[in-house]
């Protein structure tokens, strides 16, 4: 018992006045979190020099997002069809798409087999595209160019 002392209560306005105080302060530390965060532009993958004569990065860009200028499309390897010896799946190349749109280097990431791999590589570098712009400027670009190959097979 506290005789001295008389006893206070809270109103409900007091105690929304509060809520909304501590709430406006859980937001403002919130926005100076957000406004000290760091943002990193498209990853980078350094190019070592015994690799190339380039020794800046590229940015590693989806090349879904780049438009495309000219496309020769593969073909089915003509032996395979032939025999009667086809197979459905996907060739990807690692490629290094240069300032002015050309193939600057072009390598076999995942294999499907020799004939279709080398059906993949000679159409995949004759495309161009459109120059990648960072910050207004052409730069070359690494990516990713996948060749699915796919046949209908008759099952009468």
């Amino acid at each position: 018992m506290n005789l001295t002392r008389k006893h206070v209560e809270m109103k409900t306005m007091q105690r929304i006045g509060i809520a909304a105080a501590c709430a406006v302060v859980a937001m403002a530390t919130c926005a100076t979190a957000l406004a000290l965060r760091v943002e990193i532009g498209p990853q980078a993958n350094a190019v070592s020099a015994k690799d190339d004569s380039r020794t800046t990065a590229n940015p590693q860009v989806d090349v879904t997002t780049m438009k495309i200028v000219s496309r020769t499309m593969p073909v089915y390897p003509a032996q395979a069809k032939a025999k009667k010896d086809t197979l459905d799946g996907p060739v990807v190349f690692d490629v290094t798409i240069g300032k002015d749109g050309s193939i600057q280097a072009l390598r076999l990431k995942k294999s499907l087999r020799e004939d279709y791999d080398k059906s993949a590589w000679d159409a995949v570098k004759t495309w161009r595209w459109e120059p990648y712009l960072l910050n207004g400027e052409p730069t070359e670009v690494d990516t990713t160019v996948t060749i699915n190959y796919f046949i209908q097979h008759d099952n009468k």
